[in-house]
């Protein structure tokens, strides 16, 4: 989602992923030139009624093995993932999943990386209900407060973010000695999805999404996000600007 490290070169790992150069037509392997095939993926989406990706139904998760199923199920949830999607591939997976599944809900997503990263993504955040943040909003500032938080290194957890009040957080900071990591330049993503899925957080406001830059959305606007250097002891965690 919103990670992207660099872990040296790409290891080549049997992943049980889809093999999607095969023709032959079944639950276990996807081909991209199969109608059949894109017909059934179609299908099982439509059938669980749900872009929760805990409520998909069981032959939709027969499409893949166990694991690479738990791994896009807890998706950017945990950070030790974050490696595993990068070195693995399973970025490219997910890319092409994306390219096989209904069109649905137009909705407003956002990406947040480091300053000037435009790479491909496939986790994000949005309004529960989907509609756009305008560049003035809070909300939108106050979604670039929580990456912040993951990018310091004190949780391991997206969910945890949304438990710890800024006091509690800060004190956290300060006393783990991370406001190092408290990086304070970002480039922030809007993208419109018409292919997509979420995880839950324990947020009124917001979900995870799990989309693809590259298939089925569209960049919409692109804004620079600068928080004030960050001060240890002082207590605060402050609002960025947006420009």
């Amino acid at each position: 989602m919103f990670i992207d490290m660099v872990f040296g070169a790409r290891k080549k790992v049997v992943f049980n992923l889809p093999d999607w150069t095969l023709t032959k037509i079944s639950l276990t392997t996807l081909d991209p030139n199969s109608v059949d095939n894109i017909n059934q993926v179609k299908l099982l989406n439509t059938e669980s009624k749900s872009n929760n990706l805990n409520d998909l139904p069981k032959e939709y998760r027969r499409l893949y093995s166990r694991e690479t199923y738990d791994l896009l199920i807890t998706g950017s949830i945990k950070s030790k993932n974050w490696a595993r999607i990068k070195t693995e591939g399973f970025d490219t997976e997910l890319h092409k999943l994306f390219s096989h599944i209904p069109d649905q809900k137009i909705i407003f997503c956002y990406l947040f990386t480091t300053k000037g990263d435009m790479s491909p993504k496939n986790f994000s955040l949005a309004r529960i209900d989907g509609a756009q943040i305008q560049q003035e909003e809070e909300e939108l500032k106050e979604l670039a407060k929580y990456i912040r938080r993951m990018y310091t290194d004190l949780y391991t957890d997206l969910k945890e973010l949304y438990t710890d009040s800024d006091k509690d957080f800060v004190e956290k900071l300060d006393k783990a000695s991370k406001g190092k990591n408290a990086f304070c330049e970002w480039t922030v993503r809007e993208y419109k999805s018409l292919k997509w899925f979420y995880n839950e957080l324990p947020s009124d406001d917001f979900r995870e999404v799990i989309f693809s830059s590259k298939n089925g959305s569209v960049l919409n606007s692109r804004y620079e996000c600068k928080f004030p250097n960050y001060k240890p002891q002082s207590g605060e965690w402050p609002m960025p600007s947006m420009r």
